[in-house]
């Protein structure tokens, strides 16, 4: 009787140790790969022409702390291999990304994440061709410090495509983010 109990309780043990393993494997929700041209700011970001690439990481164990490791291979020869960071944005997203100047990267990478049970996620992100520095606005103005101001600036002007933007209406749009310290709006 002794001995059917034990083999029982071992292998209780080993089914639960084999779900909670299969249970545990981390995922990549999404990946996002662009260039930002980021101004000196209050808000404590990089500034300059960045090559920015993450990915939006989950495991049922946690995240951060189930996560070994988080990196990004080159898909695309000559193109740099990197280590993604953990970037805390709040108890309900778990970003894992790098901010490097951009210094003509272009292609696609394998994002690898790899928890502490040294099981493994994968995803491809798209590939980054042809990004363009977009410069910034000049000669910004707030119409009052009301609830409702107008913001206005003068036009941003950046190769024959824009050009074309203002006598062919929807054919590009200029997306502008306002960061501050307390709040980001799009």
């Amino acid at each position: 009787m002794g001995l059917r109990c034990f083999a029982t309780a071992v292998a209780v043990i080993l089914l639960v140790a084999a779900a909670g393993s299969a249970t545990a494997a981390p995922s990549i929700t999404s990946t996002f790969l662009f260039t930002e041209n980021r101004q000196n700011n209050d808000v404590g970001l990089g500034e300059g022409h960045l090559f920015v690439i993450g990915a939006f990481v989950a495991d049922p164990l946690g995240v951060p702390g189930n996560i070994a490791s988080v990196t990004a291979t080159a898909l695309s020869p000559g193109q740099p291999n990197l280590n993604l960071t953990f970037f805390n944005t709040g108890p309900l997203t778990s970003v894992f990304s790098t901010g490097p100047a951009y210094n003509g990267q272009v292609g696609s990478w394998l994002i690898t994440v790899t928890n502490n049970q040294g099981e493994v996620a994968q995803a491809i992100t798209h590939v980054l061709d042809k990004p363009r520095v977009i410069p910034f606005a000049a000669n910004v103005q707030f119409s009052s410090n009301g609830p409702t101001p107008t913001l206005t600036w003068s036009p941003v002007l950046f190769g024959l495509v824009s050009a074309a933007t203002f006598f062919i209406p929807g054919l590009k749009y200029y997306r502008q983010r306002l960061h501050t310290a307390r709040t980001t709006r799009t």
